[in-house]
C-alpha cells in the first residue's frame, strides 16, 4: 500500500505522515521518438474550444506528454444487435514506461482473476498463460523500441505504434492515442466528463466517408490520453459495438524493475506496485485503513489541557476524494508520545513500517518498533539509549538506524525485519576514527551512506556494505 507523509504546523494535522504473440508490420516506418515537452501535470490543453486539428495534433502528439502509465480498466464487447449472445466483459491492467520500452499487462474476466500475463523488459518479452502455467519469450524487435513515439501524418497512411504492436490488448492501446489520430475524418468536442478522477474532453470522430460517428472518445485534458472508449458501426451510428474504460489510472510514477522480470509467483490483478488486494470501487465508501490507496497516517496534536498526541489514520480513496471520509481511526501503540513526534518509515512495499520511540516515561531507553497495520500489531525489534529515526533498504531486507549512548558513543546499526542478524556498520575501524561522530543519510542499494558530524570536517561521504562493513 502506499501511504504519504506530510506535515502541517502545531496546533493543526501533522501528517505522516521460445516465441509470443507480436502484432506488427514487418518494414513499417516508425516515425521518431521525440523528447517530452511537458509532464502529465500540465495544464490542460484540451477543452470544448479546441478544434477538429487540435485534437487530432493533441492525439498525434500524446506520448510526449508523459513517460509512464499504469491503468486498470475494463473492455465490454456487446452482442451483434439481434442476436442472443450475452455480452463479454474483461478486466484488464497495464504498466507502460516509454523511457524504457518496458510494457506488463494482466488480462482475465471481470469478476476473475488474471488468465493472461504478458511483459517486457525492454529486451526480451514474455507471455505466460496463468491457467495452464505454459509460458513462450522472444526478444523485443529493434523496430518496437521507439519510446516516446510521433507518427509522421501521411493521408491515406497510418502507422500504429510499434511498442503497443507487440502488446495488443484493448485497454493498452488506449495509452497511444496516436494510433486513433491518423484517420481522415472530423474530432469534434461534444462535452467533458470527469474519468478516473480526471477531467476529459468528450470527443466525437466522424469518417470523411460517413455522417454518423464511429467512435466516441474520452481524452484526457492533459496528456489526450483516452480514458474511455465507444465503438460504433464503421459506417457511423449510434449503436455500440464496444467500450473501454479506464477506471484507475496513474501517470509518471517510476516503476519497480521486478513488474517487468521473470516472476516468482504466478502473476494476479494488483495495485500500482504489484501488491496484490482486492481494489475498492472509486467514488465508494471504504473501510478504514483497507484500501486500494493505502492509507493517510497523521498526527492529532492537542488543542486543550489533559489531551494527548494521537496518531490517526483515514483511507487513501478518501484522502485524494475519490471516497467519503469515515470518522478518522485511532491507531494506539504500545506507548504514549510523550516526547518529539517521529516520522513512520515504511517499508518499500508499504506492507510494514518501523518507528524509534522510547516506552519508559524516562525517554530513555529507546526501541526500534515495527509496526504491521494488517494485523494492527507493535513488534520491539532493538533497545538502546537513544536511537535516530530508522529507514528500510531499497529490497526491504534491513532496517538501519544510528544508536547513541548519550556519552558521545555512536554506532550505525542495520537489523532484519524480524530482529535478527544485527550487525554494526561502523565499528569496525573501517571508517576514519577521528571523522566520530558519523551520522547515517539513506541507502545506496546495499550500502548505508554516512558522514561525519565532527565540527570541522567536510564533506566526505561514505558508502559502508552491509555484507561485510566495507567502505
Amino acid at each position: 500500500m502506499k501511504r504519504v507523509s506530510i506535515a502541517l504546523l502545531l496546533f493543526s494535522l501533522l501528517l505522516s505522515g521460445c516465441g509470443t504473440l507480436e502484432i506488427y508490420v514487418e518494414g513499417t516506418p516508425v516515425g521518431e521518438s521525440v523528447v517530452p515537452a511537458s509532464a502529465a501535470t500540465a495544464e490542460p490543453m484540451l477543452s470544448l474550444n479546441s478544434t477538429s486539428e487540435d485534437i487530432q495534433l493533441a492525439m498525434l502528439e500524446s506520448a510526449t506528454h508523459w513517460k509512464s502509465i499504469w491503468m486498470d480498466g475494463t473492455v465490454t464487447n456487446f452482442p451483434v444487435e439481434g442476436t442472443s449472445s450475452p455480452a463479454t466483459k474483461t478486466h484488464e491492467q497495464t504498466w507502460i514506461d516509454l523511457t524504457t520500452n518496458r510494457f506488463r499487462v494482466l488480462t482475465g474476466p471481470a469478476d476473475g482473476s488474471a488468465e493472461q500475463f504478458l511483459t517486457s523488459d525492454g529486451v526480451s518479452i514474455l507471455k505466460m498463460d496463468l491457467k495452464t502455467g505454459q509460458s513462450q519469450s522472444s526478444p523485443m524487435p529493434e523496430f518496437a523500441q521507439v519510446g516516446q513515439y510521433v507518427p509522421t501524418l501521411q493521408p491515406g497512411t497510418a502507422y500504429p505504434q510499434p511498442l503497443w504492436g507487440q502488446m495488443g490488448t484493448p485497454l493498452s492501446q488506449l495509452a497511444f492515442t496516436s494510433d486513433f489520430a491518423q484517420n481522415e475524418g472530423t474530432f469534434k468536442p461534444v462535452g467533458t466528463e470527469r474519468i478516473a478522477g480526471r477531467e476529459a474532453l468528450v470527443v466525437e470522430w466522424t469518417s470523411a466517408q460517413s455522417e454518423l460517428p464511429s467512435w466516441r472518445m474520452w481524452l484526457d485534458g492533459e496528456t489526450a490520453v483516452i480514458l474511455k472508449m465507444q465503438t460504433f458501426d464503421k459506417g457511423g451510428g449510434d449503436t455500440v459495438h464496444s467500450e473501454s474504460v479506464v477506471n484507475r489510472v496513474s501517470f509518471d510514477d517510476v516503476f519497480a524493475n521486478s513488474l517487468f522480470g521473470i516472476p516468482s509467483l504466478l502473476p494476479q490483478f494488483s495495485d500500482i506496485n504489484g501488491q496484490v488486494g482486492k481494489p475498492a470501487e472509486t467514488g465508494a465508501a471504504v473501510p478504514s485503513g483497507r484500501d486500494v490507496l493505502g492509507e493517510l497516517y497523521f498526527f492529532e496534536l492537542p488543542h486543550q489541557a489533559n489531551q494527548v498526541v494521537q496518531l490517526m489514520r483515514l483511507p487513501g480513496l478518501c484522502a485524494v476524494g475519490e471516497a467519503e471520509c469515515p470518522n478518522a481511526e485511532s491507531v494506539v501503540p504500545p506507548f504514549p508520545f510523550s516526547f518529539s513526534l517521529p516520522m513512520l518509515s515504511w517499508s518499500p512495499d508499504g506492507n510494514l513500517a518501523v518507528m524509534a520511540y522510547p516506552d519508559n516515561p524516562n525517554g530513555t531507553p529507546y526501541k526500534v518498533w515495527l509496526f504491521d497495520p494488517a494485523a494492527d500489531t507493535w513488534t520491539s525489534l532493538w533497545e538502546y539509549a537513544y536511537i535516530d529515526a530508522p529507514e528500510w533498504s531499497p529490497d526491504g531486507e534491513w532496517i538501519a538506524f544510528r544508536q547513541q549512548d548519550g556519552s558521545g558513543g555512536e554506532d550505525v546499526m542495520v537489523i532484519r525485519p524480524d530482529g535478527s542478524d544485527p550487525k554494526n556498520l561502523t565499528a569496525g575501524g573501517n571508517l576514519p576514527i577521528n571523522g566520530r561522530p558519523y551520522v547515517m543519510d539513506g541507502w545506496v542499494t546495499g550500502n548505508i551512506i554516512v558522514r561525519s558530524a565532527a565540527p570541522g570536517k567536510e564533506g566526505t561521504v561514505y558508502l559502508v556494505r552491509v555484507a561485510d562493513a566495507h567502505v
